[in-house]
Formats: C-alpha cells, sequence, structure tokens
C-alpha cells in the first residue's frame, strides 16, 4: 500500500525532468545550429556565447512584447505576431550588432595599414630591425590597429614566438592584414629584407580602397533611397492604409472585417514588410560592400526596427488623432 500511495508521487517528478532535459537538447540543438552564424570576428567570445545570448534576447524579447502588446492592444493574436516579431529582432540585433561593430573595427585596420606600412618601412630603412621598427611604429595612434599591435608586441616580448604573437591578425579575416602581418613575421623570423614587398603592398592597400570609396560615393544615392523606400516609405503607406479599415468602421458605425480578419491582414502587412527589407538589406549589402552577409548585418536590423517603429507609430498616432 505504502509504494502504490507514493506513485503518484513519482510520477509529476519524472514528467518535470523529462520536460526539462526536452528543453535542454533542444537548446543545445538551436545553439550548434545557430552558432554558425554568431561568430564574432576577432571576438573574445566564441560563437556558442553568442548563440546562447541570442537565444536568451530573443525568449526575453517574446515574452515582454506579448504582455505589453496585449496589455495595450487587448489582443491575443496582435500580442503573438507582435511577439514573434520582437523576438526575432532582439535575438538578431545580440549578434549581429557585435558583428557590424568588428567588421566596421577590421576595415578601419585595413584602412590604416597604408600609413602604418609607410612609417614601418621608413623605421625599418634606417634601422634594418623589424623588431625596433614595429615597437617605433606602434606608438602612433592608427585607431584599432594599434591596440591590436601593442599586444601583439607585448605578447612577442614575453614569449619570443612571433606565430603565437600575430596569431590575432589572421583571425579577422582580411588578407591584406593577414598577408602585411605573414609578411612581417617572416622577415622577424628570417632577417629577409621585405621592404620592396612591404612597398608594393602599402601601393596595393591604397588603389583598392580608393576604388572602393569611388565606387561607395557613386552608388551612395541609390542605396539611400533604397533604404528610404524599404524603412520608411511602405511601413508609412501600411500603416496609414490599416489605419483607413478603422476610419470607415468609425464612419459606418458597423464592424467592416471581424478581428480574425484584421488580425491576418495585419499579419500580411508585417510579413510583406519584412521580407521586403530583408531583400533590400541584401541588395544594399551586395551593392555597396559585394557582401551579402555585411548588408544582413549592419543594414537588416537597423532596417527592421526603424520600418516596424515607422509602422506602429504612423497606424496608433493616425487613429488616436482621427478617431479618438
Amino acid at each position: 500500500m505504502a509504494a502504490a500511495r507514493s506513485q503518484p508521487a513519482v510520477q509529476p517528478v519524472a514528467q518535470s525532468q523529462f520536460k526539462f532535459k526536452a528543453y535542454a537538447r533542444l537548446h543545445e540543438y538551436l545553439v550548434k545550429r545557430l552558432a554558425t552564424y554568431c561568430d564574432i570576428i576577432g571576438g573574445p567570445k566564441g560563437p556558442d556565447y553568442w548563440a546562447r545570448t541570442a537565444i536568451t534576447a530573443g525568449l526575453a524579447g517574446f515574452a515582454l512584447s506579448f504582455i505589453l502588446i496585449i496589455f495595450f492592444t487587448g489582443s491575443i493574436l496582435y500580442g503573438l505576431l507582435g511577439a514573434i516579431l520582437v523576438g526575432f529582432l532582439a535575438g538578431y540585433t545580440v549578434t549581429t550588432r557585435p558583428q557590424s561593430a568588428a567588421i566596421a573595427k577590421v576595415d578601419a585596420m585595413e584602412r590604416a595599414l597604408p600609413l602604418f606600412l609607410s612609417h614601418l618601412i621608413s623605421t625599418y630603412a634606417s634601422r634594418k630591425n623589424m623588431r625596433d621598427a614595429l615597437l617605433m611604429s606602434s606608438r602612433i595612434d592608427y585607431g584599432p590597429l594599434t591596440g591590436e599591435l601593442v599586444g601583439a608586441m607585448r605578447i612577442y616580448e614575453a614569449t619570443s614566438d612571433v606565430n603565437q604573437a600575430f596569431y590575432r591578425f589572421k583571425g579577422f579575416g582580411n588578407r591584406y592584414i593577414t598577408r602585411t602581418f605573414d609578411l612581417i613575421s617572416f622577415s622577424m623570423e628570417s632577417g629577409v629584407d621585405i621592404v620592396k614587398t612591404l612597398n608594393m603592398m602599402t601601393s596595393d592597400i591604397q588603389q583598392i580602397i580608393e576604388a572602393r570609396d569611388d565606387k561607395n560615393s557613386r552608388t551612395g544615392l541609390s542605396v539611400w533611397m533604397v533604404f528610404a523606400s524599404s524603412a520608411l516609405f511602405y511601413p508609412l503607406f501600411a500603416g496609414v492604409g490599416f489605419t483607413i479599415l478603422a476610419i470607415l468602421e468609425n464612419l459606418l458605425g458597423a464592424h467592416l472585417y471581424s478581428a480574425n480578419d484584421k488580425g491576418l491582414l495585419l499579419f500580411i502587412l508585417l510579413a510583406y514588410m519584412v521580407i521586403g527589407v530583408c531583400i533590400d538589406a541584401v541588395y544594399i549589402g551586395q551593392v555597396r560592400y559585394n557582401s551579402v552577409k555585411q548588408g544582413i548585418v549592419k543594414f537588416l536590423p537597423f532596417m527592421l526596427g526603424v520600418a516596424i517603429a515607422v509602422f506602429l507609430i504612423s497606424m496608433t498616432v493616425l487613429q488616436t488623432m482621427l478617431i479618438g
């Protein structure tokens, strides 16, 4: 009898443990899937950390927005649709903003390479010692490149290991940065004079930067037009169009559409807006950076945030002003 009585108490515990294990397995599966998209260039944290952070931010954004939307609108459907968008945007932004900052850092380092190399070459020509030339050059401000160079030289002074000292420069994924410090490492290990090679590389990098700046100046207007139409104009017109339904119902004194029909219409408008913003972000990245990934990382979160804000503001403000 005692064993029979204790059985119901054990069953809920077993069920809760099973649910926890199922959630843990699902969580780990999502982390593994997302980790491939969450690598921060040159960052101290690994992709698994950012994948877990994105999931946590997405769940927090979903729960908070769901509660707030239901509180203000009283519609579970609106709350669910809005929470999905906010949760996705929160999780996406958590990883893409650091990625955008990391890409900007690498770009700034690449732009500083010609000035750094010119100083390095002039110092090396007089001293014929790459270590001394690097120490002298590290005293000059090259932006983010200076911090990385100082850190590398500290590692070299402590270990005398060239590969370990300049290992981080290979992790930035930039061929000019990698090539530059591969040559510097080779010179420090072998003592070979690489002044001519560095001069040629300096000229090549400068030409690439100038060509890129020229292309960006010619495509800048079209990029901003695409951005404005996708993140500003369409959400504004969509919000106004959705508001017109409420105005007509108020004038006629009758409900033209059911709550489900309005929810479906709102979902279609938001889905069309999100798809359009994604396509335009990809286009901007390809045109401006020759990289779809950079368009998604740099522009998509900001464009989505602006589009959703414009849509919600235009819809709520007009309803308040015209209907009261």
